[in-house]
Order: structure tokens, then C-alpha cells, then sequence
């Protein structure tokens, strides 16, 4: 069956590209949040607001392949890359690292609102901006605020302080 409004063929490509940017988010974030949650490291509550940001990016890329069966595409994936992370990893570098990710990801949804622009994609666009343009500046601002902090209070006791008293609930 043949939608009535289908999607150009740049729209379905950006789309599934945003997917896959969504799980390779996903898995960097589940990774990082096993660093954490590592005995080794012990900083608990940056593992469960790594863990709650992967289950996050899970959700976003639900919600794109539910808009592509929405408009009568069925979702392709490729591979992701593996990501693992250097034991040497420190709380500045992670959020640094956080930070970049979701900058990457807003600026892959700002193409597709791109792509739907030029197809003349009204109803794909609104879906961006309803669904993920707050979402996205929210978090790009919460980590900024973040590394705002972790850069003041330094390693060793200030990372600890900032495990135990730094993280608003996700």
C-alpha cells in the first residue's frame, strides 16, 4: 500500500542516518555508564545519569522508525561502531564527550528539517520540532551546566562531590 504523502527519498536517507546516529549515542552512553558504574571508578550516580541518556537515545530512535512506519517506510539499519572507553577516562573528558554527541545529533536532525524543507515536508518538520528541537537544546544546555561545575570543583574530591550532590534526577 502506497501512503499518501510519502517521503522523498533524501527524507527516508537522513531519517535512517538519524537512527543510527541515535544508537551509536545509545551505545556510547551505556558504555559510559558501565565505566561508571565500575568498582573501579565508583561514581554511581554519573552511571545512572549515563544509563538514563542511552535509554533516552533508545526512545529517540523508536520514535523515528515509528514515524517511518508512520509514513509506510520500514526501517534499514547498518552496523554500529563499537565504543569503548579508556580506563584512564575522566568525568571532564566523559561529559566533554556527552556534550559532542548531542550537539551531533541536533545538527543531524536540523538536516533532515533541512531535507524536509526542500521536499516541502510540513508535517515532517513539525514532527522535528515538536518532538526533539527542546529536547535537544535542553540537553546540549544540562551538560554545559555540567561541565560548568565539574570544571570548578577539579578531580579527586570535586568529582566525588559532584557524584553525590552534582546531578539533578533524569
Amino acid at each position: 500500500m502506497q501512503p499518501s504523502h510519502p517521503l522523498s527519498q533524501q527524507c527516508v536517507t537522513t531519517i535512517l542516518e538519524q537512527i543510527a546516529k541515535e544508537l551509536e549515542a545509545f551505545y556510547a552512553y551505556q558504555a559510559l555508564a558501565c565505566h561508571f558504574a565500575h568498582p573501579d571508578v565508583a561514581m554511581f550516580n554519573v552511571a545512572k545519569y549515563f544509563y538514563a541518556m542511552a535509554a533516552e537515545e533508545v526512545d529517540h530512535s523508536k520514535k523515528f522508525q515509528d514515524y517511518l512506519i508512520m509514513r509506510g517506510i520500514k526501517p534499514t539499519f547498518r552496523d554500529l561502531k563499537a565504543f569503548n572507553t579508556d580506563k584512564n577516562l575522566t568525568l571532564q573528558q566523559a561529559f566533554e564527550l556527552a556534550l559532542r554527541f548531542e550537539q551531533a545529533v541536533f545538527t543531524s536532525v536540523r538536516v533532515i528539517h533541512n531535507a524536509a524543507d526542500e521536499s516541502g515536508d510540513a508535517h515532517l518538520a513539525m514532527f522535528l520540532e515538536d518532538v526533539f528541537y527542546e529536547d535537544q537544546l535542553h540537553a546540549e544546555q544540562e551538560l554545559n551546566g555540567y561541565l560548568t561545575v565539574i570544571k570548578r570543583l577539579g578531580s579527586g574530591v570535586g568529582e566525588f562531590l559532584f557524584d553525590r550532590d552534582g546531578l539533578t534526577a533524569k
